[in-house]
């Protein structure tokens, strides 16, 4: 399942943004409709339509706020704000309506959405990441990756539960799941054992 050609494991395995493009850029003979999903999920990935020129990533951006989302899911007000973002985040993820996805689409949207996981889960390397949240000036390594594990969980599956979403981004939830298992290998059981928070 998922499976892509060898010619492009390059591309989704790396996590800039400009060399993602020069890998792209350089791939000109694998025409047709890989191509023109890789170029357009590019695109929306890293457009900004307002400021063209100004360097974004509008699906890493969901790494950042679906945490935050995710506290404020629990309360009574304020619930018909985090559904409307929710939406907009579906139909921006492709995922309004993941049944009618084909084979190749639902392909590359797996790799797509592991590529955000892994560059979101590449800052959580720093020493400096969590520290906010821990409190202190620096994280160890087991510290950050049980955060990382934490923060995965609600994006990946406690924040789409929560807002009644779980089943449109099942998608979603498995490439998150897959390439945090890549940054940490044992954070599997902790993962799956959150799942009954959310009336999973």
């Amino acid at each position: 399942m998922y499976e892509i050609g060898e010619a492009w494991m390059g591309y989704f395995e790396e996590i800039d943004p400009a060399k993602r493009l020069e890998i792209l850029d350089g791939m000109e003979e694998q025409s047709g409709a890989m191509m023109r999903l890789c170029r357009g999920f590019y695109r929306e990935r890293y457009t900004d339509p307002k400021k063209p020129a100004h360097k974004v990533d509008n699906w890493l951006y969901k790494f950042v706020y679906f945490p935050g989302m995710y506290k404020r899911s629990g309360r009574r007000f304020g619930r018909s704000a985090l559904e409307k973002e929710m939406a907009r985040s579906l139909k921006e993820l492709h995922l309004e309506d993941p049944e009618g996805l084909e084979e190749l689409e639902r392909t590359v949207l797996y790799h797509e959405f592991r590529n955000t996981a892994r560059r979101y889960l590449d800052t959580c390397r720093d020493p400096s990441y969590g520290s906010k949240l821990l409190k202190m000036k620096s994280s160890t390594e087991a510290e950050r990756k049980a955060l990382a594990g934490e923060e995965m969980w609600q994006i990946a599956s406690g924040l789409p539960a929560m807002l009644g979403v779980a089943e449109k981004m099942e998608l979603w939830k498995e490439a998150i799941r897959a390439e945090l298992l890549v940054f940490d290998p044992e954070a599997g059981p902790a993962f799956d054992a959150r799942e009954g928070k959310a009336g999973n």
